[in-house]
């Protein structure tokens, strides 16, 4: 004879429906993007310099190098792509790091509002005179700074 389990819920237990407090997120933030982007950046500059000396090694590579350079990916191409993409890991890893170290803001105060009515009112002012600067500079026959 086969045994059943019943398995009985409590009417007044209360479960929020998008609880996810259990649940690990796939996102490691963005140090593991640095990560990424680093080693990225590492495999397409080594992969770009492999394939610059890839005739004197390899028949096989060279062949590669010869088709990827026909799509118009070259090995300078793909080695200076992925210096940009190291270059972008170190960006990211400051963003990270500066994202960790950012200072707590500071309660608005009324001082601050009004200087920054002030400079917006300057910052206007200031391009429209050097708009009018550059239609006087426009008009035919008239030298601003002669």
């Amino acid at each position: 004879m086969a045994r059943q389990d019943t398995f009985e819920v409590e009417p007044d237990a209360s479960y929020a429906a998008d609880d996810t407090s259990n649940v690990q997120s796939l996102d490691h933030g963005p140090r593991s993007s640095a990560g990424l982007l680093f080693l990225v950046g590492f495999t397409l500059a080594a992969g770009g310099t492999a394939l610059a000396f890839a005739p004197r090694f390899s028949w096989k590579l060279s062949q590669i190098a010869q088709q990827l350079e026909t799509l118009g990916f070259p090995h300078a191409t793909i080695a200076a792509t992925g210096l940009v993409v190291f270059c972008l890991g170190f960006v990211a890893s400051g963003v990270a790091r500066a994202a960790r170290f950012r200072p707590q803001a500071a309660p608005s105060r009324p001082e601050d509002s009004e200087f920054m009515l002030v400079a917006d009112q300057l910052a206007t002012d200031l391009a429209q005179v050097l708009t009018s600067l550059l239609q006087l500079s426009r008009e035919p026959g008239r030298e601003l700074f002669a």
